[in-house]
């Protein structure tokens, strides 16, 4: 029996560990692509005021 809990609880832990670095992965590129985007906006408007 504890061994079965033992394997579920991994197993949790595995599921939630490929979720966490997906999440991360994702979070990360749409902040770079957010401030990215931020930065080239921020450049067009003063290029366009000068």
């Amino acid at each position: 029996m504890f061994t079965i809990v033992m394997r579920f609880v991994t197993g949790l832990a595995g599921i939630y560990q490929g979720w966490l670095n997906t999440a991360v992965t994702s979070a990360s590129i749409v902040a770079v692509w957010f401030l990215g985007s931020w930065f080239r906006s921020r450049r067009e408007r003063k290029a366009a005021t000068s």
